[in-house]
């Protein structure tokens, strides 16, 4: 059978739209603390989608500071200071294009929004008829400053192939006998990875050509049937074989591919067109699709075209104005004191005495005997130290450990000289040694005495 190859090429665009910026969303902080003389510490604040601008007046003056929400921002302190958050979005506007490569491209967003998506699928190949051509799929997503979304754009199917062709991103080859349109592959946007799982849009592709029956287009939320069925949200398109999730069935004999997508079209039956690949739009917000065979805009600006023919066109467009919250949230650092802390108490006793130590000045204690409680009783055995730390309420520390040293003075030996005989009448004369006062079982308290007993 004779054959008419035709080559159509243009480029991918995806689109993203920022929306108007809106007042940041509520400003939270965390507050903070540290012991003195203070030093560095780590002030915090969030408002989602929106950064944070760092003051130490509530209104007017100069920022000392940005960070992103929810990102700590350092700060030295040498005293109980208040600081004051303001959330901003930055504003800006621009655009990027990409084309078709053969390879997964990325695109970092500029600035937070919510950005407005729109995505081609692939043409399919052609063979005695005319490849199917790729649908759309758009919505919005919004990004924080600095996240990526990972473009994958279609590539266009190539007709008269035989078991090849299939466009790029999931088009399936052309049959293995005879020549057929390779479908086309889908385009789509992946979001936190580069799986299938992680596609957050997807437009169809369209399906390769055969010679008969036409293929189908691109979705949709399903695919348009061919000879083979169209892709839908949940089976790839029945067919020869059947699609499946992100590939269009490659055809086992003579006949078109089926179009890649959210799930691939089906392989035709015959000589005959290809099943489109399914669109997806359940990973954005807003989303809207439309099949190939219908009216969509042009990703070249103008006026609108009735399905993509063609590799596609990724087009990025942002607009967005800057603005901040309407009043900044104060986050205080407290420097709490050093706790001052002494112990109180006898610092001296006699061997096998007993004596209480009295903590005071913190909230908790730790002594040198490893004892937590304020009011220790100790009975040492020889000279010792005690020192002591407390730690406040606020969880400070004493600066340094204070100390009690406590004396243990040996008990005295004592001992009488004297007479110990005597006539009844006369007295005698007693002396004690050994002390330095004395108690006698006379009730004096001399250090000698004379008796007569």
């Amino acid at each position: 059978m004779k054959k008419i190859i035709l080559f159509i090429c243009f480029s991918f665009i995806t689109k993203l739209f920022y929306s108007q910026c809106a007042t940041p969303n509520p400003v939270t902080t965390s507050a903070a603390s540290l012991c003195a003389p203070g030093g560095a510490v780590n002030l915090n604040a969030v408002s989602a989608l929106s950064s944070i601008s760092w003051y130490t007046v509530s209104t007017g003056g100069t920022s000392i500071g940005t960070s992103i929400s929810g990102a700590n921002f350092n700060v030295n302190v040498s005293s109980t200071t208040t600081y004051y958050a303001e959330a901003f979005v930055v504003g800006s506007s621009g655009a990027q294009t990409y084309n078709f490569t053969g390879n997964m491209q990325t695109f970092s967003a500029p600035v937070t929004g919510v950005y407005t998506l729109q995505t081609w699928g692939a043409q399919g190949g052609n063979d005695g008829l005319t490849g199917a051509n790729g649908g759309y799929a758009a919505g919005e997503y919004t990004l924080t400053v600095g996240q990526v979304l990972n473009i994958y754009v279609g590539g266009a199917g190539t007709g008269c192939n035989n078991s090849s062709g299939g466009g790029w991103n999931g088009g399936g080859n052309a049959g293995n006998n005879g020549c057929s349109g390779g479908g086309g592959g889908a385009s789509d946007i992946r979001f936190g990875g580069t799986a299938l799982g992680n596609r957050i849009l997807v437009a169809g592709g369209g399906g390769g050509a055969g010679n008969s029956i036409q293929a189908g287009a691109g979705g949709g939320l399903t695919g348009n049937a061919g000879d083979a069925g169209g892709g839908t949200q949940s089976a790839g398109g029945a067919g020869s074989p059947a699609g499946s999730l992100g590939q269009g069935g490659n055809k086992s004999g003579d006949g078109g591919g089926g179009g890649g997508g959210y799930y691939g079209g089906g392989a035709a039956y015959a000589d005959n067109g290809g099943g489109g690949g399914s669109s997806y739009i359940a990973g954005v917000t807003n989303g809207t699709t439309i099949a190939g065979n219908a009216s969509m805009p042009n990703p070249a600006g103008g006026a609108n075209i009735t399905g993509k023919t063609g590799a596609g066109v990724i087009k990025i467009t942002w607009s967005i104005v800057g603005c901040t919250s309407a009043q900044r949230t104060p986050v205080t650092v407290t420097v709490n004191p050093i706790p001052v802390v002494s112990i109180s108490g006898t610092n001296a006793l006699c061997s096998g005495q007993s004596i209480n130590l009295t903590a005071s000045g913190a909230n908790t204690y730790t002594w040198s005997n490893n004892s937590n409680l304020s009011s220790i009783s100790v009975a040492p055995t020889s000279n010792i130290t005690y020192t002591l730390r407390g730690t406040s309420s606020a969880g400070c520390l004493s600066a340094a450990a204070v100390s009690l040293a406590v004396t243990v003075n040996p008990l005295p030996v004592v001992s009488i000289s004297g007479t110990n005989a005597l006539c009844s009448g006369q007295s005698i004369n007693l002396a004690a040694s050994g002390a330095n006062t004395y108690t006698w079982s006379t009730n004096s308290n001399l250090s000698s005495i004379s008796v007569a007993p």
